[in-house]
């Protein structure tokens, strides 16, 4: 059975986007700075995820601020200010919409992987079935004679 991590990574895989990790910051002007460095790495982290097309973020910890790939336009970034989030823990935030189509995904997914399982659990059972019975008849035969 497919562990829900598996399908998570499946999911972030196909259907989630440019993705960026900024830190925690006290001040504005520590994250004016921090932003302006993001930039620059966002691009090397664009190179990396440029076949990954929707608008997701990963949130880690402490975070404030928050560079999001801006839809249709990845070099200017949004900024969106977060507060009151789990430390040591990886969270998504989405829009509303996005959460929903997101779980939506997750769930057709999960549905598929399922059939997936069925159908491969039953070729392998007729699969099995057909090289036990040539076997049978090979013994058969062989007794005969």
């Amino acid at each position: 059975m497919f562990s829900q991590r598996i399908i998570i990574r499946s999911i972030l895989r196909y259907h989630v986007p440019k993705i960026r990790l900024v830190k925690h910051f006290r001040t504005e002007s520590a994250a004016g700075r921090y932003l302006r460095q993001a930039d620059e790495t966002s691009r090397k982290v664009e190179d990396k995820l440029d076949k990954l097309d929707s608008k997701i973020a990963i949130i880690y910890g402490f975070t404030a601020i928050l560079v999001v790939g801006g839809v249709g336009c990845p070099r200017s970034p949004t900024v969106l200010l977060m507060s009151n989030l789990s430390q040591n823990a990886f969270n998504f935030y989405t829009n509303r919409h996005f959460e929903t189509e997101l779980r939506t995904d997750m769930n057709n997914l999960r549905t598929e992987l399922r059939s997936d399982m069925k159908d491969m659990k039953a070729e392998l059972k007729s699969a099995f079935k057909v090289q036990f019975d040539t076997i049978l008849a090979l013994l058969v035969k062989r007794d005969s004679t």
